[in-house]
């Protein structure tokens, strides 16, 4: 500024002041992003990958420190015999939860700053938009943060993901047809009565495919295809979830993979999720546990035939998806830990369907596997705190 306060311009009309401090905010941005994901790094390594000069990075540095999002620590020693000091993302700082809806009971996950499980419960009870429901657990969440001696002032905030469209700018769930009563424009503002805390609703695979976009460095644009008991998905664009005018893009389950096929909840018949849900599977099984439907495969060859029938239907579906977008599909969910014996047959079949060649694969398995939900819907908290969403 000059001394009469104003901001000074440059040739170009700019204003300079205004120009460094968005300037500065993007490089904190960078590079807090960039200790995030790597490990401990000297302050040259970070000036070398960010492209600045030392003494901003010194800057930077000496802010986040004061703020106790980074720290210092000895590295081992080089091969000239000095040890370097390391810059380190203090993981530990805050505490956050993410939270899993689903049609038989709700996830609790307590994580650090890493988005690494500390510990997790489980409440049995249905889900509800009535206040008992969000006060047990918000009484789950004192219970985890007491059993691992964490004090409430450290919980940075609670991501809760279900399923179905979520308008987070009006904090309302627009429909929820994945449980056993269908939820219309839930406004759950007022459970800012209830949580001490910053919390945020997304949906679940937009919270998932967030979480697996973000954490990759090599992944910029993809599908996020997530099967559970129901089927859905995200479309990543650029780092950012796609989420259409009526939040509703990414709703891959109710893609028709079979023409006057078998009857949706959604009303039409043929959806991509009623071939491959994992309802799907522990009907054919007569249970309740997915563990359980493929131990009796390996000595059911009437389960084999159904697995072979469901691997064909998800295959199509993604196969579909390929052709549209154009983008390397991501499964995950409840199904990913299961599937990974016959992945690569399933690609195989993919491989059968797709008429051009592609240099890169066409799918592949989830990072996170089953834990996408909890860790997506966390990874929301963490980066807007952070400011690097």
């Amino acid at each position: 500024m000059g001394e009469n306060g104003q901001h000074r311009r440059n040739m170009k009309g700019q204003e300079v002041g205004v120009s460094n401090v968005n300037v500065r905010i993007e490089n904190r941005k960078k590079l807090i992003k960039l200790l995030y994901l790597h490990d401990g790094m000297t302050k040259q390594e970070i000036a070398r990958n960010l492209c600045l000069s030392l003494p901003t990075v010194n800057g930077l540095v000496q802010e986040l420190e004061e703020e106790n999002i980074v720290y210092f620590q000895k590295g081992v020693r080089s091969s000239g015999g000095r040890i370097p000091t390391l810059v380190w993302f203090n993981k530990d700082v805050f505490a956050v939860v993410g939270v899993e809806i689903t049609e038989t009971g709700t996830r609790i996950a307590l994580m650090n700053m890493a988005c690494n499980i500390i510990e997790e419960c489980y409440m049995k009870i249905p889900f509800s938009v009535e206040s008992d429901y969000w006060k047990e657990m918000n009484f789950e969440i004192q219970q985890l943060l007491s059993s691992n001696q964490i004090p409430e002032s450290k919980l940075l905030g609670i991501g809760i993901s279900m399923p179905g469209p979520v308008d987070r700018e009006k904090k309302r769930v627009e429909s929820v047809r994945d449980f056993h009563i269908e939820i219309r424009d839930f406004n759950y503002e007022y459970l800012e009565q209830i949580f001490d805390c910053p919390f945020v609703f997304c949906n679940d695979a937009n919270a998932a495919g967030f979480a697996e976009v973000w954490l990759k460095t090599d992944i910029y644009d993809a599908v996020y295809l997530s099967v559970s008991k129901g089927v859905g998905g995200a479309l990543i664009r650029s780092n950012s979830i796609v989420l259409g005018e009526n939040c509703n893009a990414g709703e891959i389950g109710h893609m028709v993979i079979q023409v006057n096929g078998k009857p949706c909840q959604c009303g039409r018949a043929g959806c991509f999720e009623t071939y491959c849900s994992t309802r799907v599977l522990l009907k054919a099984a007569a249970t309740k546990n997915l563990k359980v439907f493929f131990e009796k495969k390996k000595t059911d060859d009437g389960l084999q035939k159904v697995w072979e029938e469901y691997l064909d239907y998800l295959a199509l579906g993604i196969s579909n998806l390929s052709l549209i977008l154009d983008m390397p599909i991501i499964l995950g969910g409840e199904i990913a830990p299961y599937i990974e014996e016959d992945f690569e047959r399933l690609t195989g079949k993919i491989s059968k369907l797709i008429p051009f060649e592609r240099s890169s694969p066409v799918c592949i398995l989830s990072k996170f596997r089953a834990n996408g939900y909890v860790v997506g819907s966390a990874l929301l908290i963490i980066t807007e705190y952070l400011g690097i969403a």
